[in-house]
């Protein structure tokens, strides 16, 4: 179900569909991915700007559970360019279609990333050049 459904749901006219819908969100827009939240301490301390949205919930009738997707992201191209070689992905899948990303962008990944002072070999502490 997509978020847009639940906040449709919690301004319904039936008061028990809205009550349960308005805990629901409240209680998932509460309580992030501890993965999400990490990624977000990174980019923050790398100087980026990310965000993060709740993106759909499932609920599992079977069980009576629900799970939800979040996803997060950078804002800026210069941005996802830094993310993109400090933390490229590891899945496979993924990686190509970075590979691909980059390789449409890549004049513009240049110009934005000339602005940035990469860290060098005599920046790190303890390394004699």
């Amino acid at each position: 179900m997509p978020t847009g459904k639940l906040r449709n749901l919690s301004n319904s006219e039936d008061p028990e569909t809205a009550r349960l819908a308005t805990e629901i969100f409240k209680i998932t827009m509460s309580n992030p991915p501890t993965l999400i939240e990490n990624e977000q301490e990174i980019c923050s301390s790398l100087g980026m700007f990310s965000s993060k949205h709740l993106s759909y919930l499932r609920y599992y009738e079977k069980t009576g559970r629900v799970s939800s997707h979040w996803e997060a992201a950078v804002a800026s191209l210069k941005d996802v360019a830094r993310w993109s070689l400090l933390a490229p992905p590891n899945d496979i899948r993924k990686a190509k279609l970075l590979a691909n990303w980059v390789a449409e962008k890549l004049q513009e990944i240049f110009r934005e990333l000339s602005e940035f002072d990469f860290p060098t070999e005599e920046d790190e502490p303890g390394v004699d050049t």
